[in-house]
């Protein structure tokens, strides 16, 4: 299991040098060391993983408690008989195997102990930046430096309260004194190396040199950039300006910019531009490689024409790493020169922005977008993705130390904030405040940042504000055209909040046109099948999965709810297991509902047991079901357990209720609550619940409950009741409705999937 900690590793300075000369006292000081160290760790909730002779390493599941112990040991050992200790704690993944614990962040603890001086406690940035709502420790920075077998540098920090030492090495931005260098290439001959792979690239591909690509589609790829440095770990780098490039170039009306997904796919890949176009049906490739040493970096880029094979530009930068912006800048011009593509004053003005003066702020921002991204990329919501995640947010939370005015590290945090609190914080009261004082803190930096604006609107739609929510995606789109993303926003908006599924298939016609790539194509599609099945047109919801399944094989989509809302429980099943083959919170939730249905209760209750352990097993940042108490404790009541039964339901009535307090997710509260009432009996109940949601429009603004509703088990008690056949005859009545005008469009457009 991967799991964030804080790593502490603690070892007694001259242990060795001490047996030679007194054995006894060396022996009674390393039994006071152990003794000291197990009660003082267990007292601050942490876990001695392992004694090593005259060292300890330790792990806490709190950054701050971790230090705090490590100030009390230090306490400790300061007096008679003292005890020369030095301490180095880091803050990282750590791989939890039974009684083992492994990982590069343990590593890196050790090495940053080695650094110190008896008395001492030393800390990474990562760790550091943990303590910055804690003024009562103080802190100096030691420098960055370059720690053996760590292949990137960090950030050196000591604790510098009263009574600790402060040790006294010199530090150096690139430390070339602790790194051996013998065999290597010098940095000057590095950059002439990479100068001549830049100069035979050119030679290899041919050289276009009529510029006429008129009635070419202006479509382009930023393929991912090489990493040519000695240091792997720059590879978050050489990302950087992909999506750095791939951000520009989108801005510009005229060019449609392939998404990130599609590029990582060519990764490594040996295909010529040629294949890559062709199978992508992409005009125009960017590739490119980069060279980084300490603060220099030598950018090699080149734009290629891929059905032709040939090189349109090529360029080489060797600048400072400070001047990263100004280089991407000037690569984007480059590009839209050769491309004849018009760069508006507004969008050359963002183009040429300078993010931050701090190239080692603009560093933890690029590694928290990595994180990110890897978080992003996964298709289940598990401890992993967690992590990811708050990995991410302390590169950003770093970032936002080093330059408070480092726009995109707001919006980064914001991201991880809102994507945390959306699955399992939705139960308290403003758990998405945060989320918009970040977005809006990023705006006042730099009003023109098109993913701001996105990320608003979700805060808007999780709390109902429909209006200012199209508002905002209306911004971002103006201010990134190339943002499909935006267009699939207002789709949401539009499908179910105004109940206005033609418009919603209206605007998915304006993002088929941007469509090119196959993950353009199957994004497109996933669309088109939600629209369909909240129109209740089952036969065009299957054909568009069946295209998305076509186009990415191993990726889920919606299938699970077309078999249950048709009654194809067992179909359900199967496609969970193919689909979803890690066993997380996730899966249990979807293959004990069809057991649940089809009336397989003792199969139902085993996945039930096994998400509640999961839960209980995880912390409360984990993702924790507020849906599903009522459907696991109706598999009891049915199976015959009637009292533990009776118990889940009334607690999915007390959430579902608090749920409605805070207008938050209201449409499926009221229809659970209208399910477990139905359930109990309780009549007047189930029809208060139902009446409310026509009210609100839920089967329409949740568009396939009419669906489902005919075929879930907890409304037996009510089916033959002909006010309930009433209720869904006059919902089936304006669904058709909706789904006519639809079918009227479709065929005047002739649009077919």
């Amino acid at each position: 299991m991967h799991r964030l900690s804080a790593i502490l590793f603690i070892d007694v300075k001259g242990y060795t040098a001490k047996m030679g000369q007194d054995e006894d006292l060396a022996s009674r000081l390393l039994k006071r060391f152990q003794q000291q160290t197990e009660e003082l760790v267990s007292s601050f909730r942490g876990r001695i993983v392992n004694f090593y002779g005259d060292g300890a390493l330790c792990v806490f599941n709190s950054p701050i408690q971790a230090v705090r112990c490590a100030m009390a040991l230090q306490q400790e050992f300061d007096r008679d008989p003292q005890v020369p200790v030095r301490q180095g704690l880091h803050m990282g993944t750590v791989v939890f195997d039974g009684e083992q614990v492994y990982g590069d962040s343990i590593n890196i603890a050790s090495r940053i102990e080695t650094l110190g001086s008896p008395g001492s406690v030393l800390m990474s940035g990562m760790m550091a930046t943990e303590l910055r709502n804690h003024p009562e420790i103080a802190l100096t920075l030691m420098g960055i430096h370059h720690l053996k077998n760590v292949s990137r540098p960090l950030e050196i920090w000591a604790l510098s309260n009263k009574g600790y030492v402060v040790p006294k090495f010199e530090s150096s931005q690139v430390a070339e004194k602790s790194r051996d260098l013998s065999g290597m290439i010098s940095k000057f001959g590095l950059f002439v190396l990479l100068a001549f792979v830049g100069l035979i690239s050119v030679l290899l591909i041919s050289k276009r040199t009529n510029g006429d690509l008129k009635g070419k589609d202006l479509s382009i790829l930023v393929l991912p950039f090489k990493n040519e440095s000695r240091d792997s770990s720059n590879t978050f780098f050489c990302n950087g300006m992909m999506e750095a490039l791939s951000n520009h170039l989108s801005q510009i009306d005229a060019i449609r910019v392939i998404s990130r997904s599609t590029a990582e796919q060519y990764r490594g890949s040996s295909m010529n531009a040629k294949q890559i176009g062709a199978e992508l049906g992409v005009n125009f490739l960017v590739e490119g490689s980069v060279l980084r040493e300490a603060d220099r970096a030598v950018i090699y880029t080149q734009l290629i024409e891929a059905d032709q094979d040939a090189l349109i530009w090529s360029g080489s930068f060797d600048r400072d790493v400070s001047d990263i912006f100004s280089v991407q800048a000037e690569i984007t011009e480059h590009i839209a020169s050769e491309l004849k593509a018009q760069i508006l004053p507004d969008v050359r003005d963002r183009i040429e922005k300078v993010l931050t003066n701090d190239p080692i702020a603009y560093d933890y921002f690029l590694q928290g977008n990595e994180s990110y991204h890897v978080a992003d990329s996964r298709h289940q919501r598990n401890e992993d993705w967690l992590d990811l995640l708050k990995k991410a947010k302390l590169f950003y939370e770093q970032a936002l130390v080093r330059d408070s005015l480092l726009a995109e590290a707001y919006v980064g945090l914001a991201k991880t904030h809102f994507q945390q609190r959306i699955w399992s914080r939705l139960l308290e009261e403003n758990p998405l405040d945060t989320v918009l004082s970040l977005i809006n803190k990023a705006i006042t930096i730099r009003p023109g940042l098109a993913e701001a604006y996105r990320w608003k609107s979700r805060v808007h739609l999780v709390n109902g504000q429909n209006i200012l929510a199209a508002s905002d995606l209306g911004k971002a789109s103006e201010l990134n055209p190339n943002d499909v993303q935006s267009i699939y926003d207002q789709v949401q908006i539009y499908r179910d909040l105004q109940i206005d599924y033609l418009k919603a298939v209206q605007l998915l016609d304006r993002a088929r046109e941007r469509a090119i790539t196959p993950d353009d194509r199957w994004q497109l599609h996933l669309q088109y099948s939600f629209v369909f099945s909240e129109i209740g047109d089952l036969s065009r919801e299957e054909s568009a999965l069946q295209i998305c399944t076509s186009l990415k094989p191993k990726i889920p989509v919606g299938f699970w709810w077309y078999y249950m809302r048709t009654a194809q429980f067992d179909q359900a099943i199967e496609y969970v297991l193919k689909m979803y083959p890690e066993d997380n919170q996730f899966r249990n939730t979807l293959l004990a509902e069809p057991y649940l249905n089809k009336g397989d209760y003792q199969t139902a209750i085993g996945y039930y047991e096994n998400l509640e352990n999961q839960i209980r097993e995880q912390s409360e940042d984990n993702l924790v079901s507020n849906r599903d108490w009522h459907r696991y404790g109706q598999a009891l009541y049915l199976n015959g357990d009637q009292e533990r039964g009776l118990e889940l339901m009334n607690r999915q009535i007390e959430i579902n209720i608090k749920k409605m307090e805070l207008g938050r997710d209201r449409l499926s509260a009221i229809y659970d609550l209208a399910g477990i009432y139905s359930f109990l009996g309780e009549r007047s109940l189930t029809y208060d619940m139902l009446s409310q949601l026509e009210a609100e429009d839920g089967f329409l603004r949740w568009g396939s409950l009419e669906q489902f509703i005919q075929v879930d088990f907890q409304f037996d008690s009510i089916r033959g009741d002909a006010r309930f056949q009433e209720l869904l005859a006059r919902i089936i009545r304006r669904k058709e409705s909706i789904r006519e005008a639809v079918e009227e469009y479709l065929k005047l457009t002739h649009l077919s999937l």
